[in-house]
Order: structure tokens, then sequence, then C-alpha cells
């Protein structure tokens, strides 16, 4: 016998007091009737009764309080050590922490996007054996294979590209790795699951295809991004040719990451498994559930646990009866009569009200329109565990009244749970709803409300004046020659509402294809996919053709460092201007070697009389500004040579960070 809290029988203490106190009490009562009343008249002035019930109950309520502090102290004895087993297989997952994965080309960039895709793994496969590898330059091993899903995603929710010792993105270290974790759980069959953007700046990358098989690991390949790319993000660094801090190369111009998928695709396909992108209408999870369920299971052990026989129960019971005893025993049953017939009286004639039902209750919030109450009743209903009710259909529920409110966000959270449900119906009506729910919110990115209802629905033309109203504001912002950057983050803007909208709609026609699997007769379902493919192809033939026409413009309407014009209409500030607007004419716009980024830029020809001088500025005023413009900190890249200024890491404004090794985004 062992006692979990031991320390509760100090409570013993007040109880010996109080046993001991007792008489010494009593005494003292008698002492002060003898003062008042002689003791021969005591028995005719006091009406007293026995003594006996009074210590009755004084002994059962003593009894009841030591069994309830030995309850307290929880004995329990141990009958043994249990250990669990269970089915699983393996999957790794290979996570690529490059400086291109902070790509703003998805939202709300690429390693984000890749964060949720693993939780969502996570989630469709609950009894399998799940590891993280990070990799950029280098490849580790943060979360070892473990049916442990909690501690993995805790370390996929920290993890980010700070974690890397080395830059780059080196893909064929991490299949390496992965490789080798595989082979030393001795199993035959695994799966390898890398999520990239495709970078791979190593090329040993598809010669570990042959390696894999050999170890009888199938690649599963997820791209991350999107084929038009972004520029590779740098918080820390920021100068004339990056001034939003982005990454830059050895020639001081901006990187842009842009998705790869030829080496995703071979590895994919050489070792038998399969590729997608991510967020593009492809159900990653349920591929990857797929692929799984296919190979073999094995039985692992998981951790012991002791078998423990909790006793406290067999104390309370007798603790409660004597409780009981104790009250009847010092009751007076005379005073009592009344009473009880009062007390009796009152309860008859007083109405009371029967609790509702919270079903009920969530129900007639969501039936009379009282739509945010109806969403916290059905929310609170999933989150407890009511006997014989299906959590699922709450979260239909909650999801029901999120939605007709206009919380889209609240209302995909909720269906996401329903969809969950083993009941085909209810995960039917999830997925419709997530359907619904994906196709409201691209349509709110784009025109601002909802998608209207009834005899307002939109035409076709009118959905083309929505877009042609996007790239306009766009396009204005390009005649504005004032702020060219803000122009450029305009028509990204723009583009990236669009791909937004896009795979929102992609993903409500799966979900819509979900819920016809599961319920063919729907014919509203139909009619909503129906509704959202007729939009989406429509967004994708005018994406294509508007973002043509806006990088056209962009280039017409933004003037370049070193682009020909007209003679004589610029001030010779940029690179490549000659002294009174007029250029050397080595090839379009400025010297060849210029624009290729080799960082030497053309001299402007010498004439004596000052050229480009501005209104009012002497020629000691002009020459300090044409030296401060023209200067190397300012428009070019630092010499190559350690500069005392970086020590410590810190850089001066406007300085180009030097990498190692070469490419490390």
């Amino acid at each position: 016998m062992h006692l979990a809290h031991p320390l509760w029988l100090v409570a013993l203490l007040p109880l010996l007091l109080l046993i001991a106190a007792a008489p010494i009490l009593a005494r003292a009562r008698g002492r002060r009737w003898s003062a008042f009343v002689a003791d021969r008249l005591r028995r005719g002035l006091i009406l007293s009764g026995s003594a006996l019930p009074r210590r009755f109950a004084l002994g059962f309520l003593v009894a009841a309080c030591v069994l309830l502090v030995f309850a307290l102290t929880r004995p329990y004895t141990e009958s043994g050590v249990s250990t669990e087993r269970t089915v699983a297989r393996n999957v790794l997952v290979a996570l690529d922490l490059s400086r291109s994965m902070r790509t703003a080309d998805v939202k709300p960039d690429r390693l984000g996007q890749a964060k949720v895709l693993v939780h969502e793994l996570t989630e469709a496969m609950p009894q399998e054996r799940f590891g993280l590898i990070g990799f950029a330059g280098s490849a580790y091993v943060y979360a070892p294979l473990t049916i442990d899903h909690r501690a993995v995603l805790e370390t996929t929710d920290q993890i980010d590209e700070t974690w890397t010792s080395i830059g780059g993105s080196n893909i064929a270290d991490a299949l390496k790795l992965g490789i080798s974790t595989l082979r030393k759980t001795g199993q035959r069959n695994n799966v390898l699951v890398l999520i990239s953007d495709g970078e791979d700046h190593n090329g040993r990358t598809r010669a570990m295809i042959e390696e894999a098989k050999a170890a009888g690991v199938f690649i599963l390949a997820v791209g991350v991004g999107t084929e038009n790319g972004d520029y590779v993000p740098n918080p820390d660094f920021r100068n004339r040719n990056a001034p939003r801090g982005r990454m830059v190369d050895k020639n001081g111009l901006p990187v842009i990451s842009r998705l790869k998928t030829e080496v995703l695709r071979d590895l994919a396909d050489g070792t038998g498994g399969r590729f997608a992108i991510l967020g593009a209408g492809t159900d990653i999870p349920a591929m990857v559930r797929t692929a799984v369920a296919d190979m073999d299971a094995f039985e692992i052990e998981g951790p012991q646990r002791k078998e423990v026989a909790e006793h406290y129960q067999w104390l309370v019971l007798p603790a409660i009866v004597m409780l009981a005893a104790a009250a009847i025993a010092s009751t007076r049953w005379r005073a009592v009569r009344h009473a009880a017939a009062a007390a009796c009286a009152v309860c008859v004639l007083i109405p009371t009200e029967c609790p509702a039902d919270p079903v009920t209750d969530a129900w007639n919030a969501l039936r009379s329109g009282r739509l945010k109450e109806a969403a916290e009743g059905y929310g609170r209903l999933a989150e407890r565990s009511l006997p014989g009710a299906d959590p699922e259909s709450f979260r239909l529920g909650q999801g029901v009244a999120a939605y007709r409110s206009g919380d889209f966000k609240s209302a995909r959270s909720a269906f996401s749970g329903a969809v969950l449900s083993n009941d085909p119906a209810i995960a039917a009506q999830g997925h419709a709803g997530m359907g619904n729910t994906a196709f409201q919110l691209g349509w709110n990115a784009l025109a601002g409300r909802s998608y209207p209802k009834g005899p307002t629905t939109p035409t076709l033309e009118e959905f083309n004046d929505i877009i042609a109203k996007l790239f306009e504001e766009a396009k204005e912002a390009l005649k504005r020659r004032d702020a060219d950057d803000g122009a450029d983050q305009r028509k990204r803007d723009v583009l990236e509402i669009l791909r937004g909208t896009a795979t929102d709609w992609a993903d409500a026609v799966r979900h819509y294809d979900s819920s016809l699997a599961l319920k063919r007769d729907d014919d509203v379902a139909l009619h909503n996919r129906a509704l959202a493919m007729t939009y989406l192809k429509r967004l994708l033939e005018l994406l294509d053709q508007e973002e043509q026409a806006l990088t056209m413009a962009m280039a017409m309407g933004t003037p370049q460092a070193g682009a020909g014009g007209k003679e004589g209409d610029q001030e010779g500030d940029d690179d490549g201007e000659g002294s009174s607007g007029k250029r050397k004419k080595k090839g379009k716009g400025g010297d060849e070697k210029d624009r290729k980024g080799s960082g030497d830029r053309p001299k402007p020809e010498e004439t004596d009389e000052p050229s480009g001088a501005r209104p009012g500025e002497s020629k000691e005023d002009r020459a300090r500004r044409l030296l401060q413009e023209n200067a190397d900190r300012e428009t070019g890249p630092p010499p190559q040579a350690a500069d005392p200024s970086t020590q410590g890491g810190q850089r001066s404004s406007g300085q180009v960070e030097q990498v190692d090794p070469e490419k490390d985004w």
C-alpha cells in the first residue's frame, strides 16, 4: 500500500484536538447553568434530553473526517507494469528551411504553408510514426521517428530558417540523411515526404534515386510556391537595389525564387512515389495516406506504464454514510416536523423551470437568426463529450451559423472538423460547407463583399469588370513616376489577390468533389461545383492575359537605371547617363556589362560645362551630390576584401551582404 499525498495526514491533528476538547466544553456548559439555576431546581426548570445522541453524532462526525483525510492521501497499490503496443508505419518528413522558403508568392509564405501541411499529415494518420528532418545547406534530424505527434508538431511550429547553420538548398544531403534514418529502423518499406520549392544548388540529388530504391524508401515530393515566384526576403539587409530587405546575389541584384518541379518529379517517379504541388487542388494528406496504407505495417512497443489500483473510493463511501448518521443523530425531531411541513408547502406552491437542453438552445438560436449565439453554443457542445453525441455534427452546426453570419474564417475552421466525421452524411455536408466557405473567401478577396444571392447573382461580364478594375488600379499606380517601388508592390498585391482567389476556388472544387463522392445525389453541391469551376476557369484566363499586359506596362512605364530615352529629357543622376542627357549607346539602355551585373558603371562623358545641374545649384554642390550618388557603397557591390565596418555582424547602410556558399537561399 502506498500513499500518493501523505502530507494530508497532518489534517488529523485538528481532529485529535477536537476529541480532547469535547468533554472540557461540555463541563464548561454545565457550569454556566449552575450560575443561574440552583441544582435542586434545574430538572424542573430546564428541559434537557439525553446526551447519548450528541455523543453518537460527535463520534460519527470524527470518524467521517478521519476517513476523508485518508481518502485525500490517495492510497493505491501497484499491480505491475504494462507496455503499450501499436501497429504503425514510418513517415519521415524532410522540410526545406532555406531562405527561399520565406518567399511570399503563397500566403503567408512557403514555410508557413509547409508547416500547415505537416499538421494535416499528422491529423490524417494518427497511428503512424512521424519524424522531422530540416535541411538547407546541411540536414539534421530535429524530431526522431515517434508516435508522439505532439512533440513533432511542437518542433514544427518553432522551426525556421535560423535553425540551420549553413545556407543554401542541399536536397541531396536531406535525402541521404532521411534514407539513413529510415534504414536504421529495420523496416523494408518506408515513406519520405520531401517538402521543398525545388531549389537545388548541389546537383547530386538525382544520384540519390538508386540509393532510395535500394533502401525501400518511397519519396513523396511536395512542391511549395509558384512558377512565377517572388523576391527572396532578407529583413536584416537593405540597399538601393533591394530597398525592401530582399536577398541579393554576389552582383548585388535581388534574387527571385521560383518553384522548380523537375527535380521533385524525378525523385517521385524514380522511387515509385508521387508528386504534387501544395495549393494546386490536390488532397495531399489523402495522397500520402493512400501511399502509406499500401505498405506493410509493423508492431512497435510504446511507453511502459505502471498498473495502479486506487483505493480511495472505499473510504469515501463509508465517510458519506458517517456524515449522514451524524446529521441524523444530532437532529431534534420535534422542531423538524413543523419546518419540514412548511418546506414541502413552499416547494409545491413555487413554480420551477426545467433547464433547457443545450442542443435545443443552439438549434433555436440558429433557427431564429441569433447566429453568434448559435455558433458559440454549437462550439461549446463540440468541445464537451456528450454521451451518444457526435462532436462533428456540432462542428457542422457551428460552421453553418458562422457561415450565415459572414464569419467565413471561423466557418472554415468549424467545417474542417465536420469533415472528420465517420457519418458519411455529416462528412458530405462538411465538405460542401468547406467548398462554399472557400468560394466566399475568394470572392470576398476580389470584390470586397460576399457573393450575392438570388436574382442579384453577378454575370461573367460583371466578374470581368471586377478583375479589370483591380488591374486598372495597378496600372494607374505604374503611371506615377514618383514611387516606382509602390507601383511594383501594387502589381504584386493584385497578382497575389488573384492567385489566392484561384487557390481558394480550386480548394472549393476539391471539397465539392469529396462531398459528391459521399453523397452523389446532392444537386446543390453539384450546382455550386459547376459555378466555382466556371469562375475559376475564367479567372485563370484573365490572369494570364492581364499579367502579361501588366508586366509589359511595368517594363515600359518604369524607367530603369541606364535605360535609353530621349536626349536631354532626364538629369544625369542614374548610372549610364551622359553629360547633357546624351548616353553612350552600347546596346539598349547603357553598357552591356552593367546590365549583366558586373558592377562596372559607364563613365560619363567629360565636358567643360556641368550637365544635369539642378536649378540654383552651384558647381561645388553638384559635384558633392554626384560623388555621393555614384559612390560604391550606394550604387554597386562592395569590394571582395573584408571590410572592418562589417565586423561583429554590423553592416553599413547600403552595403551588400557577402554570403558563403555562393547561393545562400
